[in-house]
């Protein structure tokens, strides 16, 4: 059963009785001082302290928590879906036409989404989801780090953001280009056996990378090894990107692969990569596509709806 969506004006989600009840918590735990109620979530402090307690209690306090938001002007809220709700919802816009995912950082890199009579290739299960289509193939892990969140704003409405909190993150991307070996967590058939090479451009987040198999681009980068990626000549960017290798970005849950040729004009979301003068390629560090999601929190996926248009600074109808 797919979860309720996201752009539903429900009042209020109906668990059933055996169900789960997630928390609402955001990570952004301050309580107001006029209203009693957190600043992140919109309970109060005595909610909080007996979340575990009593199912009745979660359930009466999810149902007023929409009021209790917009009371206190709140936009962004976690979304009440337990793990299986959220794969189902990833794994129902995979194969979907309308709306598309994009990572939370360098979201200019690469989108995923289903075009025209496009059958993408969806696969996995459980904890582990990959789709492919024609430029751009989507994995995302499912555990117990993911939060769902949504926005109540009118530019963002519909739209999720899979995140997880700071606290989970690993420190992986360095600040020079660095041979990593075969990309053994390779979406695409055939990418396993290619060589993976971080760029850099990252943050502790996310990490930037190219694959390939051919051996010449694969020689230049060996060479490249220890060199910032910014500061190499505009030629010799050219031609590492010339040869068309994929584009890895990956993040805490997961990744994006993009595949084909660079394109040489501003076509971005239909090939996956931006020209090698982009200013994609030239900037020093990620582009956050939510930066105000509440502190401490690092968006991995945005799925956007049909009718939303975002920028590097958040959306816009």
């Amino acid at each position: 059963m797919r979860p309720p969506n996201p752009r539903d004006a429900a009042p209020g989600p109906a668990f059933p009785v055996l169900a789960p009840i997630p928390s609402p918590c955001v990570g952004l735990c301050r309580i107001d001082a006029s209203s009693g109620l957190c600043r992140g979530c919109a309970r109060t402090g005595a909610e909080i302290g007996g979340w575990a307690g009593s199912p009745d209690l979660r359930r009466r306090v999810w149902a007023e928590l929409p009021a209790r938001r917009a009371a206190l002007g709140l936009t962004v809220h976690r979304l009440a879906w337990t793990l299986a709700d959220i794969g189902a919802f990833v794994e129902g816009t995979f194969e979907s036409e309308g709306g598309h995912w994009t990572p939370g950082a360098f979201a200019d890199l690469m989108a995923y989404r289903v075009e025209g009579n496009e059958r993408p290739t969806v696969a996995g299960g459980g904890t582990r989801l990959h789709a492919r289509g024609r430029h751009v193939a989507m994995l995302i892990h499912l555990d117990d780090r993911v939060r769902a969140l949504t926005f109540d704003d009118d530019a963002s409405f519909g739209t999720v953001v899979m995140a997880v909190t700071s606290d989970h993150v690993v420190s992986r991307t360095a600040d020079a280009i660095r041979p990593l070996g075969r990309d053994l967590e390779a979406i695409s058939t055939g990418g396993s056996s290619e060589m993976l090479y971080d760029l850099g451009l990252g943050a502790p987040a996310v990490s930037l990378a190219l694959r390939t198999g051919d051996p010449r681009t694969i020689a230049i980068l060996d060479r490249l090894a220890g060199r910032r990626w910014l500061d190499l000549p505009a030629s010799m960017r050219e031609a590492v990107l010339g040869s068309s290798p994929s584009r890895v970005l990956r993040h805490p849950l997961g990744r994006f692969e993009a595949y084909g040729p660079c394109p040489v004009a501003d076509d971005v979301a239909s090939a996956g990569s931006p020209p090698p003068e982009h200013n994609a390629w030239a900037s020093a560090g990620p582009r956050w596509t939510f930066p105000d999601l509440p502190e401490g929190y690092v968006p991995c996926a945005i799925h956007t709806p049909s009718g939303v248009e975002r920028d590097g600074a958040g959306t816009r109808p």
